[in-house]
């Protein structure tokens, strides 16, 4: 009864012990890659996102129109989706950089 209950302590430990790490690693940033948010077609693979919106799920978008390009325009870093900070859209004539801005929480000299 004992080498039991021995061994489902020690298969508890190492449970939790790798799972702590997958916690570690959880995202600082909300869609830090862009990928959630509304479907973007093939055929217009530039979505641009004007400031005040909320179509850019956990940013907020400030002084110009940013757009959220997929890779059937160009190969993001990784996903499927990345962001550039002005109006590239063809018909556009802008050239007023947009900014993005998140809130998140931090302590001074944490590394995890």
């Amino acid at each position: 009864m004992r080498s039991i209950l021995t061994r489902s302590a020690a298969v508890l430990a190492t449970l939790l012990l790798l799972a702590i790490p997958a916690l570690a690693h959880a995202a600082l940033l909300a869609n830090g890659n862009f990928e959630d948010g509304p479907a973007i077609p093939p055929t217009n693979p530039i979505l641009a996102v004007a400031p005040g919106t909320s179509v850019l799920n956990g940013w907020t978008v400030s002084d110009a129109i940013v757009c959220v390009v997929t890779a059937d325009y160009w190969v993001p870093l990784s996903g499927h989706r990345s962001i550039c900070l002005s109006d590239m859209r063809p018909a556009s004539g802008s050239t007023t950089q947009g900014s993005i801005q998140q809130t998140f929480a931090c302590a001074p000299g944490a590394t995890t």
